[in-house]
């Protein structure tokens, strides 16, 4: 990552410089997609602005902070460009994620006739089901389970992103396993 600390209106010292690096550390998790940071701070009477220009391989990122302290807004600015950073980063990953999710009722059939000695087990698939991929929040799963005629939904809970299935116990009481 090629980094440019530059100074309109103020004489950049060398702790400013340092600290600004060191902020920028924050950044290094994001390194690969981050090809060139430009960091501009003025200064205007009590007005303190930094400014940066952030360039990747498809994106550029433009932020300003102003403070009354060029500190503080160094702080600020990196606090931006990471929650950009990070909205970039999830809309790439959600891009390139499937929409729908196969899942299949597998059934174990234990022969009957044990005269015949036969103890192997056949496995027969019943139905295949493609479901939608989109997290849902427990409720919303909850309703979908009593407006269909299922014992059981699987789902995408949307608070933990991890993979959930609530069953029917009775006609009151609902169950819910969730994956680790």
């Amino acid at each position: 990552m090629n980094i440019t600390v530059t100074g309109r209106h103020v004489d950049i010292t060398e702790s400013m410089r340092e600290y600004a690096r060191e902020k920028i550390q924050k950044l290094d998790k994001f390194k690969p997609k981050i090809i060139d940071l430009h960091i501009t701070m003025d200064v205007e009477k009590y007005r303190q602005k930094v400014e940066a220009t952030l360039k990747g391989k498809h994106f550029t990122i433009h932020a300003k902070e102003e403070t009354g302290d060029i500190y503080s807004s160094i702080d600020l600015l990196i606090a931006r460009l990471e929650k950009k950073l990070r909205s970039i980063k999830e809309k790439l990953q959600d891009h390139h994620k499937k929409s729908t999710k196969e899942v299949e009722t597998i059934l174990h059939v234990i022969p009957e006739s044990e005269e015949k000695g036969i103890d192997e087990e056949k496995t027969v698939i019943l139905r295949s089901e493609k479901l939608d991929g989109k997290p849902l929040f427990l409720e919303d799963a909850i309703i979908k389970l009593q407006d269909s005629h299922n014992l059981f939904f699987v789902f995408i809970n949307a608070e933990t992103n991890k993979i959930n299935v609530i069953h029917k116990i009775n006609s009151n009481e609902i169950g819910v396993i969730e994956t680790l």
